[in-house]
C-alpha cells in the first residue's frame, strides 16, 4: 500500500521532511486507498497539522475527515504498542482502540459534531497491546482542527502517559493503612482481620488474598484470613494443610511451599475458574506467595496474592507484594509481642493474687499460735509468782510476740490492699479530740528519750474518718519520727485549710537524701544506710500510709532536708459523700491494743540507743576469754548475753560502729554481729576489723535474719569466719563460739612460735601484711638494717616509713609478689639506706614469699 515518491530529497513534500518513522511511512504510505486520498491532493490544514504532530516529541494522534482517519508520531509508538505500530496507520480510530471506544467515542463525536474541545486527567483505560488487556491511565485532550472552508476536518489528540503515578498512589495507599493498622491491633486474629480489609480496599493490585499461619506444633498451616474469593475456591484454600504430607501438600497452590522454604513462590493458577475475576473481567493466571516472618526472623506463615490479569509482574508490583507481606508480618508480631504482654501481665496478675491469698490465710493462721504465746505469757507475768530473771524472760517473749502480731496485723492490711479489698468506713469523728488521744501514746517514750513533744491540735468541726486507717497513718508517722530521731523535738500539728484537715508530723531527725525523697511511699524501699534507733522494718508501712490516705480521698507527701529533719503532711477532705458513711459511735479513744504495740516497740528502740554495755571482769571471775555481742536489738543483745555469760566475759554494743571503738580498747577473743544495723552495718564492720592490723586476725561471726545463699557467700568473701541464719539453737550457737576461740588460739600460737623463731634468726627477717604492706613484725636484724626503731615503723605501712625502700623499686617487687604469689630472689644486689642525711651502701641478698 505504498505510493511513489520522489527518489531525492528536494522532491520530498516540506511538510513531510521529518526522519523518525513516522515519516518515512506516512511518505510510503498508500494513501489513495484511503479516505484522505494522494498526499497531492492533502489540504493545507492537514498537512499542518501532520507536520506539527510529526515534529512534537509528545504523544500525538490525529483523526481526519469524516471516517476519523489515524495518524500518529514516534512518540505515540510506545503507548500504542508494538503490535499495532503500523498496522493502525491510515486506519479509522475506531478500529484501532476498538477496546476503548466506549470511552473514545463519544468525546470524539462531540469533537466533529460540535467542534468542542475536552481535556481528560487519568482516565483509566483497558488496552489490548499483544496478547492481553493492560491496565493504563492517561491523560489527554481532545481539540478540534478546522480546515479551510470553516469546518471541523479533524481532531488533535495530544496524550501522556500517567500510570506509574496511579499505581505509586494506589499503592503506597494501601501501604500506609497496612502500616498504620499494624500498630493498632492488639491481637493476632485482629490483626490478620484488619489486613486483609485493607488488602480488600484494593481489588485491583489484589484481587483476592489468603492467609494462612502455622499451629503451634508447625505441622499444618490453618487458614485465619482472606478476602476477595468466593465459596469455589475453597478447594484450592482448605482450612488446613498438612506441612508433613508432601504429595498432599502439592495439590494446593504454594502455601505449605512458601511456610517450608521461607522464600516467595510464584505460580500459575491450574484451575483459574474457581477463582474470581480481576479488572476488566480478567481471569487471574497467577499468584504469588509471601512468608510471614516472626520477630526472629523465621516463617510462621503465608500470605497468597493474586496477581492483577492486567499488569504484568514487574519490579514494581513485585515490591509492592513484599512489603504489603513486611506489613502484613510486622502487624502480626506487633500483635504477638502485646499478646504475649497481656499474657504475662495475666500470669503476673494470677502470682499476685496467689501471693495476695497467701498472705492472707498466712496471716490468719498466725494469730492462732500467737494468741497461744501471747495469753500464757501474760498470765504468768501477771498472775503467777516468778522472779526477776524468769519475768524478764517473760516480757522479752512477750514483748517481741507483740511485735510478731503487729507485723502479722500490717502483713494482713497489705494482703487486703494488694487484691483491693480495702475499703474505707467512715464515721463522723472528732477528728481533733482522736488525734490528741492517739498522739498522746507516744509523749512518755519520746520525753523519755530527752526529746520534745510537741502537739498543736486545735477543736476543729467533725469530720468523717475510717478511724482504724486514721489510728495507723498517725502511730506510723510517729514511730518513724521517733526511730529517726535522736535528739531534739518531733511535733504533731492539726489545722483546717479550705474544707480539709491538714495533719503535719515534723521531727529534727537525720532527713531524707534528696534521692530518695520519690521513693519513699513505694513499697518495699528502704533507704540505705539510713541511720536511726534501728534498722528493723519491713519497707511496706509509709506505702501502706499513703493507700489508707488514699482511701480518704487525700493526699500526702513528705519534705526533708538530710541532717536536719523532716516534715511528713497529710491532707484529706473533711467531709465524704454521705453514701460512704456508716453509723457508729463517736470514738476519741485509741485502739489500746494497737498502741501497746507501737509503744513497746518504740521503748525497745529507745533503750537501743546506748552506746554500749560492758561487762567488767568481777561479773565472771573464772573467764578469760572476752566476746563481743553487737545487735541493734536490745531484746537479741541480752538473749545472747544470758547464753553466754556463764562461760565468757561479755561485752555488748548495738552498731557497728560502737562496736569498732571498742575493739580497738579491748582484748576481745570474738566478735558476733548482725548484719543488719543502723550507723554501720555488719559487713562494714567485718570490712574494718580485717583491714586493722589490732582486729583482724578476731574470729566474727554473722547472725542475720537473711536466709539466702548470696548473704552467706558476701559474708564469707568479705573474712567472716562462721555464718548463722536466725532463728538458730543456742547450743549450736555456743558450739561454734568455742570452735572458732579453740582455733583462733592456735593460730596466734603458731603465729607466736613463728615470730620467736624470726626474732631469734641470724638473718634480717620482716614480716609485711596486706596491700598496704604494713610491718607486722621485724627482727632486730632486720631494724639494725633499715636503721629504725620498733616504735618508728612497725605496725605502719613500710613504704611510708622507709621512703628509700620506694625509691629503689622495692614497692613494685612486692605488689608484683602479691599480685602472682611468686617469690622473688635476688642473690645480690645494692641498697641505699639514708640516716640523718647520709647516704649509705649496703649489698644484700633479698628474698619475697607471700604468706597464705
Amino acid at each position: 500500500m505504498t505510493e511513489p515518491v520522489a527518489k531525492n530529497k528536494n522532491s520530498i513534500p516540506d511538510f513531510l521532511t521529518y526522519e523518525g518513522q513516522l515519516g518515512e511511512l506516512i511518505r510510503n504510505y498508500n494513501w489513495s486507498a484511503t479516505p484522505l486520498g494522494p498526499i497531492s491532493q492533502w489540504s493545507q490544514s492537514l498537512k499542518t497539522t501532520v507536520n506539527l504532530m510529526l515534529n512534537s516529541a509528545n504523544p500525538i494522534w490525529i483523526g481526519w475527515g469524516t471516517d476519523v482517519t489515524f495518524l500518529y508520531n514516534d512518540a505515540y509508538i510506545e503507548i500504542l504498542g508494538t503490535e499495532k505500530h503500523t498496522w493502525a496507520l491510515g486506519r479509522p480510530v475506531s478500529e484501532v482502540w476498538e477496546e476503548v471506544w466506549d470511552i473514545c467515542g463519544p468525546l470524539c463525536k462531540r469533537v466533529f459534531e460540535k467542534g468542542q474541545a475536552s481535556t481528560n486527567n487519568d482516565m483509566e483505560f483497558y488496552l489490548k497491546r499483544g496478547d492481553f488487556l493492560e491496565e493504563k491511565y492517561f491523560s489527554f485532550s481532545y481539540s478540534p482542527v478546522f480546515d479551510e472552508s470553516g469546518n471541523v476536518g479533524g481532531l488533535f489528540c495530544a496524550s501522556y502517559e500517567t500510570t506509574d503515578k496511579i499505581l505509586s498512589a494506589r499503592r503506597n495507599r494501601t501501604l500506609s493503612a497496612l502500616a498504620e493498622k499494624s500498630l493498632t491491633e492488639k491481637t493476632i486474629a485482629t490483626a490478620c482481620a484488619a489486613a486483609a480489609e485493607t488488602l480488600g480496599k484494593n481489588p485491583k493490585d489484589v484481587p483476592f488474598a489468603v492467609f494462612y499461619l502455622t499451629n503451634d506444633k508447625g505441622e499444618k498451616a490453618e487458614l485465619v484470613q482472606r478476602t476477595g474469593l468466593g465459596k469455589p475456591a475453597e478447594s484450592l484454600f482448605p482450612e488446613n494443610i498438612s506441612l508433613n504430607d508432601k504429595n498432599l501438600r502439592e495439590h494446593y497452590l504454594p502455601v505449605a511451599e512458601v511456610i517450608t522454604s521461607g522464600k516467595p513462590v510464584i505460580a500459575a493458577v491450574s484451575a483459574p475458574g474457581l477463582l474470581p475475576h480481576g479488572p476488566a473481567g480478567q481471569p487471574v493466571q497467577q499468584v504469588i506467595a509471601k512468608p510471614i516472618m516472626n520477630s526472629s526472623a523465621k516463617t510462621i506463615g503465608a500470605i497468597v496474592f493474586g496477581i492483577n490479569p492486567t499488569r504484568k509482574l514487574d519490579e514494581d508490583y513485585h515490591t509492592f507484594f513484599k512489603m504489603a507481606a513486611s506489613q502484613v508480618s510486622k502487624a502480626i508480631q506487633n500483635a504477638t509481642a502485646t499478646e504475649n504482654e497481656r499474657k504475662r501481665l495475666e500470669e503476673l496478675a494470677e502470682i499476685d493474687r496467689a501471693k495476695t491469698t497467701f498472705f492472707s490465710n498466712i496471716s490468719h493462721e498466725f494469730r492462732t499460735p500467737l494468741t497461744l504465746m501471747l495469753g500464757p505469757l501474760e498470765d504468768l507475768m501477771h498472775h503467777t509468782p516468778i522472779d526477776s530473771k524468769v519475768r524478764e524472760t517473760a516480757e522479752t517473749a512477750h514483748r517481741n510476740a507483740m511485735r510478731l502480731l503487729r507485723l502479722v496485723n500490717t502483713l494482713l492490711d497489705f494482703s487486703y490492699m494488694e487484691s483491693g479489698r480495702m475499703k474505707a468506713k467512715f464515721t463522723p469523728t472528732d477528728i481533733s479530740q482522736f488525734t490528741a488521744s492517739l498522739a498522746g501514746n507516744f509523749r512518755a517514750v519520746i520525753e523519755k528519750a530527752g526529746m520534745d513533744f510537741i502537739v498543736d491540735i486545735p477543736a476543729l468541726v467533725e469530720a468523717h474518718l475510717d478511724r482504724d486507717m486514721w489510728e495507723k497513718i498517725i502511730f506510723n508517722l510517729l514511730s518513724n519520727a521517733f526511730k529517726y530521731t535522736l535528739k531534739g523535738k518531733i511535733s504533731i500539728s492539726l489545722s483546717e485549710e479550705s474544707g480539709n484537715a491538714v495533719l503535719r508530723v515534723t521531727d529534727t531527725g537525720v532527713g531524707i537524701p534528696q534521692a530518695e525523697l520519690s521513693k519513699v511511699f513505694t513499697r518495699f524501699h528502704r533507704i540505705a544506710s539510713a541511720s536511726g534507733r534501728s534498722f528493723e522494718g519491713s519497707g511496706i508501712g509509709l506505702s501502706m500510709i499513703k493507700e489508707f490516705v488514699l482511701q480518704h480521698n487525700g493526699n500526702i507527701w513528705v519534705e526533708s532536708t538530710e541532717g536536719k529533719g523532716s516534715t511528713f503532711t497529710v491532707k484529706i477532705p473533711l467531709f465524704q459523700e454521705s453514701s460512704a458513711l456508716t453509723l457508729a459511735a463517736n470514738v476519741v479513744s485509741a485502739n489500746n491494743a494497737v498502741s501497746l504495740q507501737y509503744n513497746h516497740e518504740a521503748e525497745t528502740t529507745l533503750q537501743n540507743n546506748e552506746n554500749f554495755i560492758e561487762v567488767t571482769e568481777e561479773d565472771n571471775l573464772t573467764a578469760t576469754d572476752t566476746i563481743l555481742i553487737v545487735d541493734d536489738n536490745k531484746d537479741m543483745r541480752h538473749y545472747l548475753k544470758s547464753i553466754m555469760e556463764k562461760n565468757y566475759k561479755v561485752l555488748l554494743a548495738n552498731n557497728g560502729q560502737a562496736a569498732l571503738n571498742m575493739s580497738e580498747n579491748h582484748d576481745i577473743s570474738l566478735i558476733i554481729t548482725d548484719l543488719m544495723m543502723p550507723a554501720m552495718d555488719g559487713l562494714t564492720l567485718l570490712k574494718e576489723l580485717k583491714n586493722r592490723p589490732r582486729t583482724s586476725l578476731i574470729p566474727v561471726i554473722l547472725l542475720t535474719a537473711r536466709a539466702g545463699e548470696e548473704s552467706k557467700i558476701e559474708g564469707f568473701e568479705t573474712g567472716a569466719d562462721d555464718y548463722l541464719v536466725k532463728p538458730f539453737s543456742a547450743k549450736e550457737l555456743q558450739a561454734r563460739i568455742r570452735s572458732q576461740i579453740r582455733i583462733a588460739k592456735a593460730r596466734g600460737h603458731i603465729k607466736q612460735e613463728l615470730n620467736n623463731l624470726f626474732m631469734q634468726a641470724p638473718m634480717a627477717i620482716c614480716v609485711l601484711k596486706g596491700q598496704d604492706f604494713i610491718v607486722e613484725m621485724a627482727n632486730d636484724n632486720m631494724l639494725s638494717l633499715w636503721k629504725k626503731d620498733a616504735a618508728a615503723i612497725l605496725n605502719k605501712p613500710l613504704l611510708d616509713g622507709l621512703p628509700e625502700a620506694k625509691a629503689q623499686g622495692h614497692g613494685k617487687l612486692l605488689e608484683q609478689v602479691m599480685q602472682t604469689g611468686n617469690e622473688y630472689v635476688d642473690e645480690e644486689s645494692p641498697f641505699y639506706n639514708e640516716n640523718n642525711g647520709n647516704k649509705e651502701r649496703l649489698y644484700i641478698k633479698k628474698w619475697f614469699k607471700l604468706i597464705c
